[in-house]
């Protein structure tokens, strides 16, 4: 079994201790990347029960433009 010594540590890695590591990343990410989505959901639900969706594409438009305009 192969072990990576960590840089100021004398204790080594070892491939299941990368692994690990990985899988919490990836587990943080996910997690991050559901409450993103719920997050969105709400606010487009808020922007329909405020009946402004017209009016926020419209600005979310103009604002586009005059950021490509700079």
């Amino acid at each position: 079994m192969s072990r990576i010594i960590a840089p100021g540590q004398n204790k080594s890695m070892t491939k299941h201790d990368i692994n690990r590591a990985l899988n919490n990343q990836r587990d943080a990410i996910q997690y991050l990347n559901t409450k993103i989505e719920t997050i969105d959901g709400l606010f487009s639900e808020f922007i329909d029960f405020m009946k402004k969706r017209d009016k926020f594409k419209k600005y979310l438009d103009d604002k586009h433009k005059q950021q490509k305009d700079k």
